[in-house]
């Protein structure tokens, strides 16, 4: 009998060492894992005085001596002596974790708790006088051990104490008949004082759970510690944090089941640990896998990114010689009818193929991550008119009326991304006209909300067309969704993607607004959104003059320098410099372009960015170094990355950025911007309203930041860290600090720890502030 008990049990041992071995007994550690713990070599923990006396010989001390074994990490703990002492120690960032946290403290700090550590058991304790009695929790004669209990009812007068030592004090003088606390700490407690007319006794059959609170900032360190349980050896475990029985061996006779119970039990743990392991290595296994996964996914989306860059470049550039060589023609006034209308329907298509391309990309674009929206001093009103005008036009053609109202208190200064607001009601009105066969389309541009700091605009679109159902309207943001019924109608008004509407709705919720849509079949659409725009005192950049003139003064005796690879793209270039009255060199390399330039003089130079040797970026480095720091040069680029690296390229030497293909227009705009500087602000005195409205502005923002350090002083969770980051970013436009402003750009882009940004905000505060308060005294 004992032979084959003896031979259980070493079976169930081999089969457990086995299973540790192919354990291997280390966790699998992710890279920011490894980072932190290597950062963090020593982890300070929070535990209460109570359990001081105990702490040599309980069970924390092993446990955590076998996390450092499986982890690296070493253990020391902070004693605290109330629970107010413990939230200072996790807010002042003293401690990583919280042992034993009660109700108190899980309510009042943030961070997560860990799966049960270990359990365990609730015991009552009497005198052996009292032993016979039943345990009755609301007589006054019963004490509890404060563990944390969550008691409710008439148990809230119940009394707890901290130490064990006045609990059996109480018991053995009389003042107390019962007492309650863990099972370990009662037979600790009855072992240390050899409390021989002490009985124990079990209370209810609900164990309870030892866990820990791990703070918010170290939340990392909660994956950490539950591989760390996983790995360790199981028969170790096991022995630490069984719970103790408290059965007495009353016979001998059933020692044989006993063993037999016993290896049994051992060989079912052996099982299931053995089972356990290798569930684990397969979630490694698959964790694996799915890293590698996303590393192929990233592979390809970076591939897919440098295809559609190179995509781009080899359309944009034949695109830009065939729609330049369209507009110069339709200039032409020799033209008869038959020719002029052959040539525009060739310019309409043309555009609308470009149109489609820029779609394509612009998703590509959101899907890679770089689409953005650019903030600068517009004056929608004027955007708004003209976008008003184009459209008037189009839905006239179409047998339509276009009734629009544009409120006129729209501040004449506004930051917002004039693209991306012509993008959007582009696309919202020409879909408006497109599927509207008869009746009116309504386009309305309104004040909800207006301060010194901004307003608040709601723009509505609303059309009499063929509708859509309820269903419908999901599934037409999404990407290359289109409605069937709508397919009839856009076959006969031109080809489309289906993209617009998912840019446009991706587009409104990078300005932090929503897209709103309400339509019903052949009762038409609505659709509308609501932004904020801040005031600015920055003056508008954009040339006011018109920009249809072919002779302005400025071109007639400027002298500019083509350097672009591409013949037709460099002779498209040439004729519209040209036709502005530009005097034009060109040639097809940097190498070249430094011989010109060593030959003659230049008031500007275009430049394409990607060219075989030398990138234009590198030229413009070589001539500004080569001391030519009055040159104009303007970057050419059909890269549709282009206008989210615009300030890589602009720190190369390059004085602005041009996207092919280039219209006529643009480019006289944007030389113009450049060979006209504006009056300095020194020449122009501002007026008392301006400067008084400048004031307001500045001690609204001073008022702001002071408000924002008030509540920095207490911690913060990440989510009102990055609303007050993203608040006081806006305050900085307005108050042109542009310091603060790059300052929280990095931070809220920055993943790292919440205190160390909280600390990187405030201190960016403070110097704000500073420099506000003196602006501020300087102005009176």
């Amino acid at each position: 009998m004992h032979s084959l008990l003896g031979w259980l049990f070493g079976l169930s041992i081999a089969l457990c060492l086995q299973c540790a071995h192919a354990q291997g007994g280390f966790p699998q550690f992710t890279q920011a894992e490894q980072e932190w713990i290597k950062a963090h070599p020593i982890v300070q923990f929070s535990i209460h005085e109570k359990y001081r006396p105990y702490w040599d010989g309980g069970i924390y001390p092993k446990l955590l001596s076998k996390l450092k074994d499986c982890s690296g990490l070493e253990f020391s703990p902070k004693w605290r002596s109330s629970d107010e002492a413990g939230i200072h120690q996790i807010r002042n960032g003293e401690v990583s974790l919280v042992i034993d946290p009660n109700q108190k403290l899980e309510s009042a700090l943030l961070g997560r708790l860990t799966e049960p550590i270990f359990w365990g058991q609730d015991v009552m304790i009497a005198t052996q006088s009292n032993s016979t009695s039943s345990l009755n929790p609301t007589v006054e004669k019963t004490i509890f051990f404060d563990r944390g209990y969550d008691f409710t009812g008439p148990m809230n007068q119940a009394r707890l104490i901290n130490s064990p030592e006045l609990i059996a004090q109480e018991l053995l003088t009389g003042e107390a008949h019962f007492a309650v606390m863990p099972l370990r700490l009662a037979m600790h407690l009855s072992e240390q004082l050899n409390l021989q007319k002490i009985q124990i006794r079990p209370l209810g059959h609900k164990p309870f759970a030892y866990r820990w609170l791990i703070a918010d900032q170290d939340r990392i360190l909660h994956s950490i510690v539950q591989k760390s349980l996983h790995e360790a050896d199981p028969i170790f475990m096991g022995e630490l944090l069984a719970i103790p029985s408290l059965a007495p061996n009353r016979s001998g006779y059933l020692a044989n089941w006993l063993w037999f119970g016993m290896a049994g039990s051992f060989a079912l743990i052996a099982f299931l640990i053995g089972h356990h392991i290798w569930q684990r290595k397969r979630q490694f296994r698959t964790e694996s896998d799915l890293l590698n996964i996303a590393q192929e996914a990233k592979d390809a989306s970076d591939a897919k990114s440098a295809f559609l860059a190179t995509v781009s470049h080899e359309i944009r550039t034949p695109m830009n010689a065939v729609i330049g060589a369209q507009e110069l023609l339709l200039k032409n006034s020799s033209l008869n009818p038959h020719q002029r209308e052959l040539l525009q329907s060739a310019h309409m298509s043309a555009a609308s193929l470009l149109g489609m391309l820029n779609q394509v990309l612009d998703m590509a674009k959101i899907e890679a991550g770089k689409f953005t929206v650019e903030h600068e001093p517009v004056d929608l009103k004027q955007i708004l008119s003209e976008i008003n005008q184009t459209f008037f036009g189009y839905a006239k053609n179409k047998g339509l009326h276009l009734a629009s109202f544009i409120d006129p208190n729209i501040a004449d200064v506004l930051l917002l991304d004039p693209l991306r607001i012509r993008q959007i009601l582009h696309n919202l009105l020409s879909n408006a006209i497109k599927f509207t066969e008869q009746g009116l389309v309504f386009f309305e541009v309104r004040i909800l909300a207006n301060d010194h700091a901004g307003q608040l605009l709601e723009f509505r679109v609303i059309d009499q067309g063929i509708g859509m159902a309820k269903e419908d309207i999901e599934r037409v943001q999404m990407p290359f969704e289109q409605i069937r019924s709508h397919l009839s109608t856009s076959s006969e008004s031109g080809s489309s993607t289906g993209l617009g509407l998912s840019i446009t709705n991706h587009l409104i919720g990078l300005m932090q607004s929503q897209l709103i849509i309400e339509s019903a079949p052949n009762l038409g659409t609505s659709i509308h959104f609501v932004v904020a725009f801040s005031r600015t005192c920055h003056p508008i950049e954009n040339d006011q003059r018109s920009l249809n003139s072919s002779g302005h003064p400025l071109f007639k005796n400027s002298r500019a320098l083509i350097v672009e690879d591409h013949p037709a793209s460099r002779q498209i270039l040439y004729l519209q410099l040209q036709s502005l009255g530009v005097h034009v060199d060109q040639c097809a390399n940097a190498r070249e372009a430094l011989e010109y330039l060593h030959k003659d003089v230049y008031d500007m130079i275009l430049t394409d960015h990607s060219m075989p040797g030398m990138h234009g970026t590198d030229l413009a480095r070589m001539i500004r170094s080569m001391g030519y720091h009055d040159i104009v040069i303007i970057g050419i680029t059909a890269d549709i990355y282009a206008q989210t690296s615009q300030d890589k390229l602009m720190q190369s030497g390059m004085n602005g950025v041009l996207i092919k293909p280039i219209r006529l227009e643009c480019l006289q705009s944007e030389l113009l911007k450049h060979l006209h500087p504006r009056p300095t602000k020194a020449a122009i005195k501002p007026s008392d309203a301006s400067l008084q409205m400048n004031d307001l502005i500045l001690e609204e923002v001073y008022k702001v930041q002071l408000e924002t350090l008030e509540m920095l002083k207490e911690r913060v969770d990440r989510s009102l860290l990055m609303s007050l980051i993203h608040k006081i970013k806006g305050g900085a436009l307005l108050s042109k600090d542009q310091l603060l402003y790059d300052q929280c750009v990095h931070l809220e882009k920055s993943d790292g720890e919440l205190t160390i940004l909280q600390q990187s905000l405030q201190e960016s505060l403070t110097a704000s502030n500073h420099r506000l308060d003196k602006q501020i005294n300087a102005q009176r």
